[in-house]
C-alpha cells in the first residue's frame, strides 16, 4: 500500500473531544471515535497539555558571547506546565471499533490552573492530543481545549492579610530640604472580578516641597520570558484604574482614602508552577505630582511608590459592601481630631501651678523668666501690703 492510499484510509477516522465538567479538581470527559466501518483499534490513547509560549523582538543591540544579536531579531520560549496521558482502549487484546463509539477518560485537574488567554507576546493554550493505532496505520488527532479560570480566594486564607508599604523621599538641594513618609494600606491582598478595592494612604510631609496632586493606580503587568537564543524578559504594563485627586499636599500629616474597582473585563491572575513564559500579575501604587514643574517643559518631580501585589480570581474571599466602608472610613477621617475648649476656666492660681508642674521640660532661660515675673509678682504684692498698713497707722 502506498503512503497515499495509507494517508486516505486514515483521514476517514474522525475524533472529538468532548468536556463534561470539573468535578471535585478531576476533569472529566469523553472522546467520540467514527470509523466508516468496522476496524481494529490495537491502541488508542488522549495526551492533554498545558502550554504556555511567548516571542517578541529584542528592544536594542544585544551582545552574548560570542555572538551579537542586533536590536529586531525574534526571541522566544515555551513551558509545558501540565501533562496528563489516559489509555482510552486495547492494551493487551485489541478491540473491535464499529461506526461511532464514545470513551470515557477523567483526570485530575489542579485547581489554580491557568486560563486560555492570547496576550500581545505570548499565549496559554491547552491542546488534546488522540492517538489510534490500527492493524496497518496510526492516525493523529489533535484538537485546542479551552480552558476557563476557576480560581476560588475563599480557598486561599492567606490572601485575607493587610499589606503595607512605606516609602521615605528624603531632598536634597544644597542642603537638605526635610522628608517626606508615604504610607499605602489596603486590608487584603486578593479580589474577585467586580470586586472594589479600597485604599488608604498616609502622607507625612516634613519637607519644604509641595505637590498638588496624588494618583491611586491599580496596573496589570503582562510578563514574557524568552529562553532562546537567550534569556531576556518583556513587561508590558497597562492601567486598569486610574483615579487622579487633586489635593493641596502642604506639611503636615493627612490621610487620602480611595476605591479602585473591577469590572467584568478584568482577566485573573495566572501565575501557576512551572507557567514562567506567559504571566498576567497585578499591582497596586500610589504616585505624588508635585506642585511646581521641574527642568521646564519635562514635567513636575514625582514619587512613585512600590506596588502592592493584589491576586485577582473569580470567587471572591468574602463579601462586604464598599459604600458601608467608604462611609465609616470619611466619617472617621473627617471628624475633628482634638477637643477644642471654647470658655477659659482656670484661675490665677491654677494658672501659676499648671505653668510650673507641666510635665513638658522647659529650658533654664524660660525657668529663669517665670521665676523673676513671681518674685515681681511678690515685691509688688508686699509693697501694696505695706502701704495699705502705713495708711491705717496714720489714721
Amino acid at each position: 500500500m502506498s503512503s497515499e492510499d495509507e494517508q486516505t484510509e486514515s483521514q476517514e477516522i474522525v475524533c472529538r473531544i468532548i468536556i463534561e465538567d470539573i468535578i471535585k479538581r478531576r476533569l472529566n470527559g469523553f472522546v467520540e471515535i467514527t470509523t466508516p466501518g468496522e476496524a481494529i483499534i490495537k491502541y488508542a490513547l488522549i495526551e492533554i497539555s498545558g502550554i504556555a509560549s511567548c516571542e517578541f523582538p529584542l528592544e536594542k543591540n544585544v551582545f552574548k558571547f560570542p555572538r551579537f544579536y542586533r536590536k529586531g531579531v525574534l526571541v522566544n520560549g515555551e513551558d509545558v506546565f501540565y501533562y496528563t496521558r489516559h489509555t482510552l482502549c486495547g492494551g493487551s487484546l485489541a478491540h473491535k471499533h464499529k461506526g461511532v463509539e464514545g470513551y470515557e477518560f477523567s483526570c485530575g485537574w489542579p485547581i489554580r490552573l491557568p486560563a486560555t488567554w492570547k496576550g500581545e507576546f505570548g499565549s496559554i493554550k491547552y491542546w488534546g492530543k488522540i492517538t489510534v493505532i490500527e492493524s496497518s496505520n496510526v492516525f493523529v488527532h489533535n484538537q485546542e481545549i479551552l480552558v476557563w479560570s476557576r480560581r476560588d480566594l475563599s480557598l486561599e486564607p492567606h490572601l485575607k492579610f493587610e499589606s503595607l508599604i512605606k516609602v521615605r523621599r528624603t531632598f536634597h538641594f544644597m542642603k537638605s530640604l526635610g522628608y517626606i513618609d508615604i504610607d499605602v494600606w489596603v486590608p487584603f491582598s486578593g479580589v474577585a472580578i467586580k470586586q472594589s478595592i479600597p485604599v488608604l494612604c498616609s502622607i507625612d510631609n516634613r519637607s519644604n516641597v509641595l505637590f498638588g496632586s496624588i494618583i491611586f493606580v491599580l496596573t496589570r503587568i503582562d510578563i514574557y520570558r524568552a529562553s532562546k537564543p537567550f534569556p531576556v524578559t518583556k513587561t508590558v504594563r497597562t492601567d486598569i484604574c486610574r483615579i487622579p485627586k487633586m489635593v493641596n499636599i502642604t506639611r503636615g500629616k493627612t490621610d487620602y482614602y480611595c476605591v479602585l474597582e473591577t469590572d467584568e473585563h478584568t482577566l485573573p491572575t495566572n501565575q501557576f508552577l512551572g507557567c514562567n513564559c506567559s504571566q498576567i500579575i497585578y499591582e497596586l501604587w500610589v504616585s505624588l505630582q508635585g506642585a511646581f514643574p521641574r527642568y521646564g517643559p519635562l514635567g513636575y518631580p514625582n514619587i512613585d511608590t512600590l506596588g502592592i501585589p493584589i491576586i485577582i480570581g473569580i470567587e471572591p474571599i468574602c463579601k462586604y459592601s464598599i459604600s458601608k466602608i467608604t462611609s465609616n472610613v470619611m466619617q472617621t477621617l473627617l471628624e475633628p481630631q482634638n477637643d477644642m475648649e471654647l470658655a477659659e476656666t482656670l484661675t490665677v492660681d491654677e494658672k501659676v501651678e499648671k505653668l510650673l508642674y507641666t510635665p513638658e521640660e522647659m529650658d533654664e532661660k524660660t525657668m529663669d523668666n517665670l521665676s523673676r515675673q513671681l518674685d515681681y509678682g511678690n515685691h509688688v504684692t508686699e509693697l501694696d501690703s505695706e502701704g495699705a498698713t502705713s495708711n491705717t497707722a496714720e489714721k
